[in-house]
């Protein structure tokens, strides 16, 4: 028997850690959840805006995270807010710990050849500034990918 899949909640926990231990900074902007609303319940949040927003100096990258479990679906909404982040040239990942690891490992990738952007006002690489190691793969994080 198949084991059922994770559930969002633990997927966020799961990514979290991963941030957490790369050196990500995250807002969680996930305010919680009120039963009713047209399809299924409503956020505290502007609809469709992204669960995480996150930030990593060590690539000068800012982007969006919408958080799902395996099998989850973007609401309209959801698809919008990606278009029009994407149509800003704003980084957006979409999905769960593998998603979220593919990403930061292109980032690593661009950081490592000095092709990521600076932000504005942040400092300028020297050159001497390189991006932590990748840690090891998350304990019990196999059944979330």
């Amino acid at each position: 028997m198949k084991p059922p899949a994770p559930l969002e909640k633990d997927v966020k926990r799961a990514v979290l850690n991963f941030y957490a231990q790369v050196g990500v900074r995250v807002w969680n902007l996930d305010q919680g959840f009120r039963s009713g609303g047209k399809r299924h319940g409503t956020t505290r949040q502007s609809r469709g805006i992204a669960d995480l927003y996150c930030t990593w100096s060590h690539g000068y990258a800012a982007w969006w995270v919408e958080l799902k479990r395996p099998g989850g679906k973007q609401s309209p909404e959801q698809a919008e807010f990606q278009r029009s982040v994407e149509a800003c040239g704003v980084g957006y990942v979409l999905g769960g710990v593998r998603e979220v690891v593919a990403h930061y490992q292109g980032l690593r990738l661009l950081a490592n050849r000095g092709l990521a952007a600076p932000l504005a006002g942040a400092p300028v690489p020297t050159g001497a500034e390189t991006p932590p190691p990748p840690p090891e793969p998350l304990a019990g994080a196999e059944a979330l990918l």
